[in-house]
């Protein structure tokens, strides 16, 4: 239940961001362009956490979850979790450097 608030939430800031006017800030052209590449970055990598867990987190949820029940227990889902989270950081870390 809470990975549904924690989509729940994504969600609502993307939309706030989007109707506050603000997105077209993050996006790439800009960032590189306003000269200020590492906060930039910074502020992308975070935008990508949130991209991640409002679109991607509700279709591999239940990919990540059966692989900690295929494993045999709770501890071993909450470390496909962690691990899904760290790959999807990790190629939007990648991203401002591309």
């Amino acid at each position: 239940m809470a990975w549904l608030c924690v989509i729940a939430a994504a969600w609502m800031t993307a939309a706030w961001l989007e109707a506050g006017g603000v997105a077209h800030l993050l996006h790439h052209h800009t960032i590189y362009h306003s000269g200020q590449v590492l906060a930039g970055g910074l502020a992308l990598l975070l935008a990508w956490q949130v991209m991640t867990a409002a679109m991607m987190l509700p279709g591999a949820l239940p990919a990540v979850h059966g692989i900690g029940r295929g494993s045999g227990g709770r501890g071993q889902a909450a470390v496909a979790e962690l691990a899904f989270l760290a790959v999807a950081t990790l190629i939007g870390a990648h991203l401002p450097i591309a």
